[in-house]
């Protein structure tokens, strides 16, 4: 349904309204609720991408049925969208109420909300919108949930400040990442998995009126600063809208130092004040706190200074910004004394429990928030195959290990991530990467300096994105091509595999580590196990 067809429909539907139900609907001060589905025949059945309903799934059997039944129930209208589903793999259904241009405006709503006949299943249910870009398949998706944990007819209500970017998969890589609601394409349903049901979904519609509170935020450039003692941190204060619009009224954001491991007056000077963003602030404008530190005679660990924010008129950021006063004076940081000395003296200082979190590795999508990565004292973040950031650019790789880089260095001891990655041939999760034959093709050209050369590309393209260990290569000498993984062993004679190790010095450089600190290089793993490729 094109912009001008959907303002016609909801004039006429507004006007088909009883009065009493639209005030009820709608409040004392709150608009008239802006139709987008009823589910009444005037949306079609339709095929990806074009415009109306379509479902998808990850296979021939995950897609849902989809019907319009008449149900003497019916929130509004006569008849709802219902349907049944098994999924196994993922599944839902989308409407495309734009898929090519004009989009529509939603900036005005508070949110969307709709029917659902609830089973109380206690399964969660994705809701998602398409956001920006140039079309209904080339736009962001911004996701929330709600759990279906009733019975019969409930109206579910979303506020558009509860949609969160998507992390996981973005069609285009991503595009500004902010949710705009100027250009709005359609939204998704994702059903749940592992369970056999039904659903009814009806009068699907944008509610309230947008305040400031809702669309305003205040953001910090950062939630880590660290800063040498006796050294001034600049804590970067920021108003932003949805949509990038000025702010309407004033913001007020009041600060103070607070809590931390730090002392007051004695690591630093405490601060207080308000920062204040007039009416007609535009998106974007930024104030700095400025936290001076203070030196003394002590070698310490590092210790944390929370910047508490208290902010009036706009939604305050998810997190409490830190300045961290880096550790000094002690021993293990001293690059002069010998490695054996830094070492014991480190380990001296560590609790167990921090012994065992530099011992972890968590997968990057294991993490429920980035600060997992002090609270835990992780010693090491991966990247298993597919997991990659958004949008998967070279940029925005070694955006996302600094922004962990960062957070490692809020713990007491400020130990660096080893961050690594499932490069077996090329960089593979990169889009753009080159792509090398996998071991078994490169292994055929019984050529080493070609095994060298494919590890040098390697390393260059890995270390490119700010990633310095690679988990490759994989030295199994495989013996039966029944196997699954052959294609990962060089091939079936001992020997060949061995020939193959210049692959090692492909990706390291000099067999005595002297190029690892090269930007050019990386640390290479030799996996998987003693055995690997005698599969029976």
């Amino acid at each position: 349904m094109r912009r001008t067809a959907l303002l016609v429909s909801a004039a006429l539907l507004t006007g088909l309204l009883p009065l009493t139900a639209a005030s009820a609907a709608a409040g004392a001060d709150e608009p008239t609720p802006v139709p987008v589905d009823r589910f009444e025949g005037e949306v079609p059945f339709a095929s990806p991408p074009a415009e109306g309903l379509f479902t998808w799934g990850s296979d021939t059997d995950d897609p849902p049925a989809l019907q319009l039944s008449p149900r003497s129930d019916a929130p509004e209208g006569e008849k709802v969208l219902a349907g049944s589903y098994d999924i196994s793999g993922y599944g839902g259904f989308t409407h495309n109420f734009a898929f090519d241009k004009p989009a529509h405006d939603w900036s005005a709503g508070k949110g969307i909300r709709f029917w659902w006949d609830g089973r109380n299943n206690g399964k969660k249910i994705a809701f998602e919108l398409k956001d920006g870009g140039a079309n209904g398949e080339a736009s962001e998706l911004w996701t929330t949930s709600f759990t279906d944990d009733f019975s019969g007819w409930k109206q579910i209500e979303i506020p558009f400040t509860d949609f969160t970017y998507r992390t996981d998969y973005q069609p285009v890589g991503g595009i500004d990442q902010v949710l705009g609601l100027t250009e709005m394409w359609g939204y998704a349903v994702t059903l749940p998995v592992g369970v056999k049901s039904d659903f009814a979904m009806d009068g699907v519609e944008l509610y309230g009126k947008a305040d400031q509170s809702l669309r305003a935020s205040v953001t910090t450039g950062a939630a880590v600063y660290p800063v040498g003692e006796g050294g001034t941190a600049g804590v970067k204060i920021s108003v932003v809208t949805t949509g990038s619009a000025p702010i309407d009224e004033p913001v007020t954001v009041v600060y103070e130092t607070a809590g931390g491991t730090a002392t007051p007056g004695k690591d630093y000077t405490p601060v207080t004040g308000t920062i204040t963003f007039p009416a007609g602030t535009a998106s974007g404008t930024t104030r700095t706190v400025q936290v001076p530190t203070l030196k003394d005679r002590s070698a310490e660990s590092a210790e944390t200074v929370p910047l508490k924010l208290t902010v009036t008129g706009a939604k305050a950021p998810a997190e409490t910004p830190q300045v961290v006063v880096d550790a000094h004076g002690l021993p293990y940081l001293n690059t002069k004394l010998p490695l054996k000395r830094r070492v014991a003296d480190l380990l001296s200082r560590m609790t167990l429990a921090e012994k065992a979190g530099q011992m972890t590795q968590a997968e990057r999508g294991a993490l429920t928030a980035p600060g997992d990565i002090a609270a835990y004292d992780l010693g090491s973040l991966l990247s298993g195959g597919g997991s990659t950031p958004t949008p998967n650019t070279p940029e925005a790789w070694a955006k996302m290990i600094d922004g962990f880089q960062l957070r490692a260095q809020a713990t007491r001891f400020q130990i660096p991530l080893i961050y690594g990655v499932d490069a077996v041939h090329g960089h593979n999760n990169l889009v753009g990467a080159t792509i090398m034959p996998h071991n078994i093709g490169i292994g055929a050209s019984r050529d080493p300096g070609l095994a060298h050369k494919a590890g040098a590309v390697t390393a260059a393209e890995v270390r490119a994105t700010g990633i310095p260990w690679d988990f490759a290569p994989c030295l199994c000498v495989t013996r039966d091509e029944r196997w699954g993984r052959s294609y990962e062993s060089f091939g079936e004679d001992p020997a060949l595999v061995e020939s193959m190790e210049t692959v090692i010095q492909g990706l390291q450089g000099r067999a005595d580590g002297r190029d690892l600190d090269r930007n050019d290089k990386v640390l290479a793993t030799a996996k998987h196990f003693v055995g690997d490729g005698g599969t029976e």
